[in-house]
């Protein structure tokens, strides 16, 4: 055989589908040359089907989004009227962000509770671990409305204190949850609980110092 024709059996080479695991989801693959059978195994992962892109239903999506928007919007029924009058009369710890910058921070905080509920709930209703991370999720949210009430509404730092201490709490609980259902649910919400501490941090300082 020439050199010319021991090339073009090498490259002779085909994809024969052999193994697919519903556990693993493995393909093996094998080569064939023309003069002698030569078998090479080679095993390659493939994402488990729960890492698979789903189709996503944009008016679900929408949805989760708006509604989180509007019940975020709620807690500023009392905080916008308390921001120019009582609250910048208090004396403010160190490192206290621009009151401009809340409102930008919550919008965007809130669509990423939006989308991380949305991907909890295409897991489906019905599920144990579902139904356990929205109930976390309806407790903090129940709690992050709560406190704009008892902290600007109310104008008490030590009941605002007291309720952000259970709000962080819950986020906490609410990130584990939907990490047990969907990952990037979770991690969605890893922004929020930092947010929250930088707000536990301004709590505590403002009922300290005033």
């Amino acid at each position: 055989m020439s050199f010319l024709q021991k090339q073009e059996s090498i490259f002779k080479k085909f994809w024969i589908p052999d193994q697919v695991g519903n556990d693993n989801n493995k393909i093996t693959l094998h080569t064939n040359h023309t003069n002698h059978t030569h078998l090479l195994a080679a095993e390659i992962k493939i994402l488990h089907n729960t890492y698979y892109m789903k189709k996503i239903h944009f008016p679900m999506l929408l949805a989760c989004i708006l509604g989180s928007e509007l019940l975020g919007s709620l807690g500023s029924l009392a905080t916008m009227p308390a921001i120019p009058t009582w609250y910048s009369t208090l004396i403010k710890p160190p490192f206290t962000p621009p009151n401009w910058l809340f409102g930008p921070v919550w919008t965007t905080l809130f669509a990423c509770m939006g989308s991380a509920l949305y991907l909890v709930l295409r897991e489906g209703m019905k599920k144990k671990n579902v139904k356990k991370a929205l109930t976390w999720f309806g407790i903090q949210f129940g709690f992050n409305i709560l406190w704009s009430f008892l902290f600007f509404g109310a104008r008490s730092p030590l009941a605002g204190l007291i309720c952000i201490a259970f709000l962080w709490g819950t986020i906490a609980l609410t990130i584990q949850a939907f990490l047990k259902v969907n990952k990037l649910a979770g991690y969605l919400l890893v922004p929020y609980l930092v947010w929250v501490s930088i707000a536990t941090y301004l709590n505590a300082g403002v009922f300290i110092l005033n």
